[in-house]
């Protein structure tokens, strides 16, 4: 169609009216972000069909959804194609090329679905035990959908603490302009393998071969790939020992929310009908498959088997593997920190990963050495080194801290609260609480300062005696410059501006 200068069509945003797109030429571009390569793998739908890297006859009235998610109706991104004339019918090629698409009838009362074309041989289960329905099918696929290309996860990987689950390309494109969780859109500390999602996935395309994606598709994502290996930190990630002047507002981090961390650590259920093997206790389960050297069971999570199909698990927070949720069950190990409320594995099972230094225990039990002391104190490095020197004058270790400032919790004689950016207010956190690493860290900076300012002045070097108390105080946010910590004391209370 020649390209008159004036409009023959428009596409109208079906979520905002006020949205309109004229179309003049024979192509356009709808929400192309420059900078970021697109692979026309995300699969657009016109009127209810499922259509990708090909051409499609666009009709007066057709709905086009360039976004589409069956259960969260509110993310999906429509537009309705109108022209101007209606005797215009020439097609047009988009920046996603279509393919012509059979009609379907749909029931006009009906939410727009995918149709999935279904293999009777490809939908039987390994048991014989007949087909698995449309519904079924359709209800797997969305829960393994990458939320980013809106296709099967492929090499996928998972971020930390909130757990949501990518493409490994998707996401490494996606790390180019912004660190926090597409899904969620809090902070991610970490991203790592998922490889107990890749087998599932493995075994699930072995049931369904119809749905794997193109090959020139996974190349183009494992091409993209930047996460080789099994755990990365994100490198903008600086909660202690940060060298500018910035504070660190660890508020923001969606593993110490308010509502304690509950959407991320639900349990998981498969499918009755997908029969798989995903924990250690489950029957016919390889630990080869891991892709990871797996840790045998021990004593302690008894010879409980898991019921195929119908028991929950949940994923443990620290090596990200499966394990049964039995939660329920009187005499079962505790798997839940009591003040994040994340879920680990290593008091029902030891924890598979290889840098776990015992991801969940009691707080006094926590296993700590002295490297923890580095900038621990206020993130002022010159008053944590006051207190690791006076622990190297007296023989003693980060443990005897820990010990000894726990037993005053239980006697009452101080509180954790939410100084330092922790968030203890409320929780009654006593030596014997179940603590996770993380928050047990967090846990000690607390117990580190109240040591320190019960430490007897005559202890204390002359030059530290000798040092005026800053007005700010604990509070202070200049005593991480070395000038200022050396000339003034922050072990005190703030005395301005208290009133």
């Amino acid at each position: 169609m020649a390209d008159s200068g004036k409009p023959w069509a428009r596409l109208v945003n079906l979520g905002s009216t006020e949205e309109i797109i004229e179309i003049v030429g024979t192509s356009f571009t709808i929400g192309r972000l420059p900078g970021i390569k697109i692979c026309n793998t995300n699969g657009t739908q016109v009127d209810g069909t499922k259509v990708k890297q090909k051409k499609a006859d666009l009709n007066h009235g057709d709905e086009i959804h360039i976004v589409f998610k069956k259960n969260s109706t509110e993310s999906n991104v429509a537009y309705a194609f109108e022209l101007l004339d209606k005797k215009l019918s020439d097609t047009f090629e988009a920046t996603q090329e279509y393919d012509e698409v059979e009609e379907v009838d749909a029931d006009p009362d009906e939410p727009l679905r995918k149709h999935p074309k279904l293999d009777a041989e490809a939908t039987k289960d390994t048991a014989g035990r007949g087909t698995l329905g449309t519904r079924q099918v359709d209800e797997i696929e969305e829960t393994l959908l990458c939320c980013i290309c809106q296709e099967l996860l492929y090499d996928c990987v998972s971020l930390q603490p909130c757990m949501h689950t990518f493409c490994a390309g998707c996401f490494s494109q996606w790390m180019r302009t912004s660190k926090a969780c597409p899904t969620c859109r809090k902070k991610a500390t970490s991203v790592a393998q998922n490889h107990i999602l890749r087998n599932l996935i493995e075994i699930y395309l072995k049931s369904n071969p119809n749905k794997q994606r193109p090959r020139d598709e996974l190349d183009v994502l494992d091409e993209n790939n930047t996460i080789k290996q099994p755990v990365m930190v994100l490198k903008d990630w600086r909660p202690d020992g940060m060298d500018s002047d910035e504070s660190y507002d660890e508020s923001e981090d969606s593993y110490n929310s308010d509502d304690g961390g509950a959407a991320a650590a639900a349990p998981i259920h498969l499918p009755v009908n997908m029969n798989v093997p995903v924990c250690r206790q489950c029957p016919g389960y390889n630990a080869s498959r891991a892709g990871y050297p797996v840790p045998p069971t021990p004593q302690s999570a008894d010879d409980f088997q898991c019921t195929p199909g119908t028991q929950p698990h949940l994923v443990c927070f620290c090596c990200m593997e499966l394990f049964p949720d039995r939660r329920n069950t009187p005499g079962t190990a505790v798997v839940t920190c009591d003040i994040c409320a994340g879920h680990f594995c290593n008091l029902y099972w030891r924890c598979s990963n290889t840098g776990c230094q015992g991801c969940l225990s009691k707080l006094k039990d926590m296993n700590l050495d002295d490297s923890a002391l580095d900038n621990l104190l206020l993130q002022n490095l010159t008053e944590s080194n006051i207190l690791k020197e006076y622990l190297r004058d007296k023989s003693l270790t980060v443990k005897d801290i820990v010990q000894e400032t726990s037993s005053k919790l239980d006697t009452g004689e101080f509180v954790l609260n939410n100084d330092f950016n922790c968030n203890f207010t409320g929780k009654n956190v006593k030596s014997n609480s179940i603590i996770c690493y993380r928050c047990g860290l967090k846990a000690l900076r607390q117990l580190a300062y109240f040591f320190r300012k019960n430490i007897p002045s005559a202890d204390l070097p002359a030059e530290v005696r000798r040092k005026p108390d800053c007005y700010w105080g604990k509070y202070c946010r200049t005593q991480k410059k070395p000038g200022h910590a050396q000339k003034l004391n922050h072990i005190c209370e703030q005395t301005r501006f208290t009133s």
